[in-house]
């Protein structure tokens, strides 16, 4: 696999299948609403996937189910690090946006001027938008950070205050921007997508994020991010992330798109 490190990156986080499991399934789940979104959607309604995602995108779990959430969430605790509570701290500061700009840049410079300019309206909008949609649903489930639910709960990073917990912005962010970069740099897909998994897990290893926060995080940003990808009309030569194609016959639209969301079980702004 090609490999690119334009910023030096903290060592990586081991994750643990309770949370890169829900990622997964809200990738593959984010990947079918797409699907349907494109079934009954044309262009000229892409204005409307940031609410179809937050409609689609659930809302928190029952008390049993935040219980085991937190048991979880003080059992990762104990396997904290010095190089893990660093690597946790590196993605709470450049986790969200700073991240991809190096990379943006690296593709800026192998294509034209039209493409780069498209290239990055297409990241900067999309963080964006997601960003957008991410603290709407954080207002409307209002749910409580895990350490306040459970005081008891350790904190490796600065706590974010009273923003709430559900969806995981951070987490959002790394999903939207490493789906766009996937789709610009496709041979670094899997790279990017292991980054996206760091910063969602490093959220819980933190201790400022249940498991199906970073879940929802990553689902809400998968939605968005591959329809306006599908939808970007930029000029790659390959398809690096999996944008899912209308169903021949069905739907309005004629606009035909190709490329598939990128998603990994093994890889798969407030935070």
């Amino acid at each position: 696999m090609t490999s690119i490190q334009p910023v030096p990156l903290p060592a990586a986080l081991q994750v643990v299948s309770g949370v890169s499991d829900p990622i997964a399934a809200a990738l593959a789940t984010a990947q079918s609403d797409v699907v349907l979104f494109m079934s009954e959607h044309d262009e000229k309604d892409k204005w409307k996937i940031g609410q179809f995602a937050l409609n689609h995108m659930g809302w928190p779990p029952n008390a049993a189910a935040e219980g085991a959430e937190l048991l979880l969430l003080h059992a990762i605790s104990g396997t904290r690090t010095p190089g893990g509570v660093d690597a946790a701290k590196f993605w709470a500061s450049h986790g969200m946006v700073d991240v991809w700009e190096p990379y943006l840049k690296q593709y800026q410079l192998t294509h034209s001027p039209r493409q780069a300019a498209a290239a990055a309206r297409l990241l900067h909008d999309t963080l964006d938008q997601v960003n957008t949609y991410t603290q709407i649903g954080k207002a409307a489930a209002g749910r409580k950070r895990p350490y306040v639910t459970d005081p008891t709960l350790e904190v490796a990073v600065d706590k974010p205050g009273n923003n709430p917990s559900y969806p995981s912005g951070h987490t959002s962010s790394a999903y939207a921007g490493a789906i766009v970069m996937s789709y610009l740099m496709p041979q670094l897909k899997d790279q990017f997508m292991t980054m996206a998994l760091q910063i969602a897990y490093s959220r819980v290893y933190a201790g400022v994020h249940f498991p199906s926060d970073v879940a929802a995080g990553a689902k809400i940003a998968a939605e968005i991010s591959t329809y306006l990808c599908a939808t970007s009309h930029i000029d790659t030569m390959e398809a690096g992330v999996p944008v899912p194609q209308k169903p021949h016959g069905k739907g309005r639209g004629q606009a035909r798109h190709r490329g598939h969301l990128a998603h990994s079980p093994r890889s798969a702004h407030a935070g």
